[in-house]
């Protein structure tokens, strides 16, 4: 089977929404009406037009940051040091490389707050989930940074392309020790979850490819000085192997060209696909559908994003409110929906560890799990007290702009209700739900007496709900 395309006059208002925190993380309602505006292809296209936005790097990146501490630690000190002396320094060495990490991961949160070209930062926390790394053991910001940049820029382009980074790539080279792998003596690391948690998944190999997928990658590390890719020849098998039937004096490009050849590939990504854009539940035929799209377009991602986007699939019923917002998008979607601006980045660091979703440290090299574990008993009282804490704790609150709170407050409890719902919920609920929001009002003053108080209590309530975890 393939996707089904929607009629163009079936994209409504509630599409767009819909569109818009699928493919982004949501925003106020003139964004949304911007989408509807632009029609179904209009709104789609311009999603996925990455040109519009330069990315401008962190205020630390600077030419030559990816000089690695050794090199560091010659340069700043030409004569033997003691063990004392190294410790201490590798201690410094390493604080400074988690701040860098922390500022990076601060500027990208900003980022998915203020850009213009959300599915591209969308795009670039789908594949920091697929392709995950832990920055507590990489060790070198520089490296995380390079990483994230290299997901940005190819993240919405050919598969294969993007994988053949990912071989070269050094933070993820060492995270799965392929910089350790060496001829004679392979490591198997890297090899196993390219094919097992990159491409094929698990059962879809034998242990011996995985061992021959480990002697193609030989060689395949980072250079002595510097933390860049570099491939050592005196360090690579170059004789013959064997990887899912395919012969030769196989390289990593070999391997990646092998497992991209694979249908199995193409059904692999496409349940990742469906599964972070679509619905958390595993739908076969909807992963055979991407699937599909994917082999047409030869792997290359943002085509199939493109008729998935345009598709009846994805604006069905059943694929609506179909998913629970990860603790980052949900963060980052509440406070577009708001206009808000951001919180510190002590809180928000904090919040979103607390959450389970560290930037740069998932749990291990699977990723998130995501799905409704997201949201654990524990998980929704911490999300619940948050928002809370962040709209009625003094010093800590972001301001509601005027501009902001004359679109929220209307005449009745019923207009202010939907008002909100407009500005909060990404599509909107269906009626009885409505009315169930509508009703958390009750107890607060008629609208037209409101304090900012009481508007931060009214906002307080609705994302205080399970309904509000949903998109």
């Amino acid at each position: 089977m393939s996707l089904t395309a929607l009629p163009p006059d079936r994209f409504d208002r509630a599409a767009a929404a819909h569109l818009l925190a699928r493919a982004g993380f949501g925003g106020p309602p003139r964004d949304v009406d911007r989408l509807h505006a632009l029609g179904l292809q209009g709104a789609v296209d311009s999603l996925l037009d990455f040109s519009a936005e330069a990315v401008e790097p962190p205020e630390w990146v600077v030419p030559g940051v990816e000089i690695r501490h050794r090199a560091e630690r010659l340069r700043e000190h030409p004569e033997p040091m003691t063990e004392d002396e190294i410790a201490q320094y590798t201690t410094r060495q390493r604080n400074r490389d988690l701040a860098r990490t922390a500022h990076t991961a601060d500027w990208w949160f900003d980022r998915m707050y203020v850009t213009s070209t959300p599915l591209r930062e969308k795009l670039t926390l789908f594949w920091h989930g697929h392709f995950a790394i832990q920055a507590s053991k990489v060790q070198n910001g520089p490296a995380i940074w390079s990483q994230n940049q290299m997901f940005r820029r190819y993240g919405a382009g050919p598969f294969t392309e993007l994988l053949r980074q990912l071989c070269r790539d050094p933070a993820m080279l060492r995270y799965l020790d392929n910089d350790e792998n060496r001829r004679g003596k392979p490591n198997e690391n890297f090899g196993r979850e390219l094919l097992e948690l990159f491409t094929l998944g698990e059962g879809n190999y034998t242990e011996e490819d995985v061992r021959e997928a480990a002697r193609a990658l030989t060689g395949w590390g980072i250079e002595s000085d510097r933390m860049v890719f570099a491939r050592h020849a005196d360090q690579h098998d170059d004789g013959t192997k064997t990887v899912l039937g395919t012969t030769g004096p196989l390289d990593g490009d070999d391997i990646v060209r092998i497992v991209t050849s694979r249908p199995r590939c193409w059904q692999f990504l496409g349940g990742k696909l469906q599964r972070f854009f679509v619905r958390d539940d595993r739908d076969p035929d909807l992963t055979e559908a991407i699937a599909v799209h994917l082999e047409r377009h030869e792997g290359h991602i943002g085509e199939t994003l493109r008729d998935l986007f345009t598709s009846r699939e994805f604006y069905s019923e059943s694929a609506r409110l179909a998913r629970v917002k990860g603790p980052v998008e949900w963060l980052v979607g509440f406070l577009r929906s708001l206009e808000l601006g951001t919180p510190p980045a002590p809180w928000r660091r904090d919040l979103l560890e607390n959450l389970g979703q560290s930037m740069f440290e998932p749990p291990n090299v699977a990723g998130w799990p995501g799905g409704r574990r997201w949201i654990t008993a524990a998980a929704l009282l911490t999300r619940f007290r948050a928002l809370a804490d962040l709209l009625l704790t003094p010093g800590l609150s972001p301001v509601i702009r005027d501009d902001v709170r004359e679109t929220l407050i209307r005449g009745t409890r019923r207009e202010t209700a939907d008002a909100l719902i407009d500005r909060l919920f990404l599509p909107p609920p269906a009626e009885g739900v409505r009315r169930e929001l509508a009703r958390l009002l009750d107890p607060l003053p008629p609208p037209d007496t409101w304090t900012d108080a009481d508007l931060r209590e009214a906002i307080s309530r609705f994302v205080g709900t399970f309904h509000y975890q949903l998109v």
